[in-house]
């Protein structure tokens, strides 16, 4: 990543912290400087004192029913959603992914709110945006791998996301094994612990498609194969993609 992409990075992180505190999209530089000065400090200190880990593992996916609405992640469990169907069309692999902060990210929100509620609450927003951006660096790079290979990868869809039902954290960490490999287990409510985790399902299609067109197939008769690319998934999803028709998109 070059200076510049990095330095966007950064910006749109500390934008994202606005947001999770309630501000919207606000300019930074209309924000009380005291509010910017304590979300500088959250970071800091977050990047200084946590220890951010993540695994993913890919598996074959197969779309069943009258209305495919039936996902089956190889052997390993089945969902039946709407929503996830659509965010995952044509994709013949899924990728299962799992993220986390770490417990010294709740430490550090417990102590910050000890001491003075908005600083628990800054600190709350800094470790929120700070783990999303850290799956956003993973997904680039597993989707630069993806792209080696040929596929494109699709946004992160995690339970309790849409229709796809939160019961399903219970599959994700038991195929990943999280309880071992990232100290990430349920709680009896169904919540992630350490709450800065995440999981997530990320479909990958191939890159090149071939679709019918009405161009000669080199023989002289109409009705051949065009090929083409499928369009690159926006890094945060649909709700940051301007292209509205998209086949793929959430909440159809």
């Amino acid at each position: 990543m070059g200076p510049d992409a990095q330095t966007e990075r950064e910006k749109y992180l500390r934008r994202e912290v606005l947001r999770y505190l309630g501000m919207g999209t606000s300019d930074p530089e209309t924000v009380d400087p005291r509010i910017l000065d304590g979300i500088e400090a959250a970071l800091a200190e977050l990047r200084r004192r946590t220890r951010p880990r993540f695994l993913h593992k890919i598996c074959p996916l197969d779309f069943q029913g009258e209305s495919e609405e039936l996902l089956s992640f190889g052997e390993m469990f089945s969902v039946k959603s709407r929503s996830l169907q659509v965010n995952l069309r044509d994709c013949s692999e899924a990728v299962l992914f799992a993220a986390t902060l770490g417990a010294e990210a709740d430490q550090l929100i417990r102590r910050a709110s000890s001491r003075d509620i908005s600083q628990g609450l800054i600190m709350e927003a800094a470790a929120t945006a700070l783990i999303e951006d850290f799956c956003d660096g993973w997904q680039m790079e597993i989707e630069a791998e993806m792209n080696r290979q040929g596929k494109t990868l699709r946004p992160r869809f995690s339970p309790g996301y849409g229709d796809f039902d939160i019961a399903h954290q219970k599959d994700m960490i038991r195929l990943l094994d999280t309880p071992r490999q990232l100290g990430v287990s349920l709680t009896e409510g169904g919540m992630l612990a350490p709450s800065k985790s995440v999981t997530a399902v990320m479909g990958a299609a191939p890159w090149e498609e071939e679709t019918a067109g009405s161009q000669s197939d080199g023989s002289g008769e109409n009705g051949g194969k065009v090929s083409g690319k499928r369009q690159r998934c926006h890094i945060h999803g649909c709700e940051a993609c301007g292209k509205k028709d998209c086949l793929y998109r959430r909440n159809k």
